[in-house]
């Protein structure tokens, strides 16, 4: 797949499924200090909507950071 320009890009977003996302994230408990459950939703969206590999990993206990890997087309380094 080549690179898509901003109206091939804006031609597939979906407004409703955008709102009902955000409005998901923003009703869960993830204020600093317990991240955990937005986190998780997070990543959950990520694999879900095919974003590469996703990973969690606990900074602290019930504190993960969400990492996605998205591999390039080309050969150069990462």
């Amino acid at each position: 797949m080549g690179r898509l320009t901003g109206a091939e890009v804006r031609a597939r977003l979906d407004p409703e499924a955008i709102a009902r996302d955000v409005l998901d994230f923003v009703g869960l408990h993830s204020e600093t200090g317990s991240e955990g459950e937005g986190s998780r939703f997070l990543a959950g969206l990520l694999r879900r909507e095919g974003l590469g590999e996703v990973e969690l990993e606990d900074v602290e206990p019930g504190r993960p950071n969400v990492y996605a890997h998205l591999p390039g087309q080309g050969s150069g380094p990462t």
